[in-house]
């Protein structure tokens, strides 16, 4: 039996511990090429735990902790993972001259993960990259995916599609132009996305080469005839919440991070779980503007700012964020790459920023990486903060 915590957000925190039974094979994590197959059966016990008790542990060596820069791939696949196998080499090759980068940040979509029966999991492509950067000396970054921004990138399982699950998802905004959302108020698609987590924890906690899991943004637009709303809102606001402390009960020695940046009347939630837990903050943009021209990101960032020192800290720089904000004076003028890097290290305080390729800008983010070990000698990571956070310490 296995015991793991899980949290309940509202107006406290209170932990609960599911006892249930984790059966699989053997998850041997030095044969990548096999396929990953783990069940998760249901809860058999609760039991609530004292109030103001935290999650188990850490390993007595501490938790895994390469802070630094990192390359993002957004898309690793227009649909699927397999679609574009060899992303991660090319991507690898074009950043191996820069010493600094400490290796990629990959998008794994959760129907990609489970992509038959119920139960049924599909590991292998993740550990595969973990070995691929690891034999490099590079580090991997899991973003665990419950939306997607292709219309035809579904992101539930097959089975989930029915009406036991409410359908499982729902297309964002309503609209066949956009991606596609997990139903996070639903408690059937909470326990199936849960049991998700804790059987990728056992399959890839113990790589040495997973530097992190962080769970995509909390941005939630909902068709505009969508029934019940407001109480599906409040659903979804305190499972995703929840998702903190209960990363950090199953992830023993990787850092955990969740992207909180809206709605902002959220974030209290959120705050509040990472302070709860050690799981780490952070978001999908970087806009130095931000506070200059009032944009929604300034609640995110306040946050990080908050936590900084706390929990890790995690900003990716996404394509749209080379070029100035579209409502500000500067909208469609190239951003200084100085300026996105300046508010990692310098306002933001953050342990990790991950890049997006998007030319004709990649030459000068190049040029800041080459210019780093310079700037910042015998710092692996490159300006940024390096030291533990507090509320995930020791780190090895």
């Amino acid at each position: 039996m296995k015991s793991l915590n899980r949290v309940a957000i509202g107006a406290s925190i209170a932990l609960l511990c599911v006892t249930g039974a984790l059966s699989a094979g053997p998850l041997d994590l030095h044969q990548p090429s096999a396929l990953m197959l783990a069940s998760l059966d249901a809860p058999t016990e609760l039991r609530f735990l004292k109030e103001g008790e935290g999650p188990p542990n850490r390993p007595e060596e501490g938790v895994k902790w390469y802070p630094g820069h990192y390359v993002f791939i957004g898309n690793r696949s227009k649909y699927f993972m397999d679609d574009e196998p060899d992303q991660l080499v090319r991507t690898y090759n074009d950043y191996a001259p820069y010493q600094i980068i400490r290796g990629s940040q990959v998008r794994y979509v959760w129907r990609e993960l489970e992509p038959t029966t119920k139960g049924s999991y599909r590991f292998d492509k993740i550990l595969a990259d973990a070995d691929y950067l690891h034999a490099r000396g590079k580090k991997l970054i899991i973003q665990l995916q419950h939306k997607t921004f292709v219309p035809g990138q579904k992101v539930v399982p097959p089975y989930m599609e029915t009406a036991e699950y409410d359908g499982g998802h729902f297309q964002i905004g309503g609209s066949n132009s956009g991606g596609w959302m997990m139903n996070s108020w639903h408690p059937k698609v909470q326990e199936r996305y849960t049991a998700l987590i804790t059987a990728l924890a056992a399959a890839v906690d113990a790589h040495p080469a997973i530097a992190l899991i962080n769970i995509n943004e909390s941005a939630v637009s909902p068709p505009p005839d969508m029934l019940d709303w407001s109480q599906k809102q409040a659903a979804t606001r305190d499972y995703v919440a929840s998702l903190g402390p209960y990363l950090r009960s199953v992830f023993k020695e990787t850092p955990t991070l969740s992207y909180a940046n809206s709605p902002e009347s959220w974030l209290p939630a959120f705050e509040n779980s990472a302070r709860q837990s050690g799981n780490g903050h952070g978001g999908p943009d970087t806009i130095p503007t931000a506070w200059e021209y009032g944009q929604t990101v300034t609640g995110t960032y306040d946050m990080a700012i908050r936590l900084r020192g706390l929990v890790p800290l995690m900003y990716s720089i996404q394509t749209r964020n080379y070029l100035g904000w579209e409502k500000g004076p500067t909208a469609g003028e190239p951003v200084p790459i100085e300026d996105l890097f300046g508010l990692h290290k310098d306002t933001l305080k953050t342990n990790f920023a991950t890049w997006t390729p998007r030319d004709p800008y990649w030459a000068n983010v190049k040029a800041l990486w080459s210019k780093l070990p310079q700037r910042f000698p015998n710092d692996p990571a490159g300006g940024l903060q390096s030291k533990c956070p507090t509320l995930i310490a020791p780190c090895r």
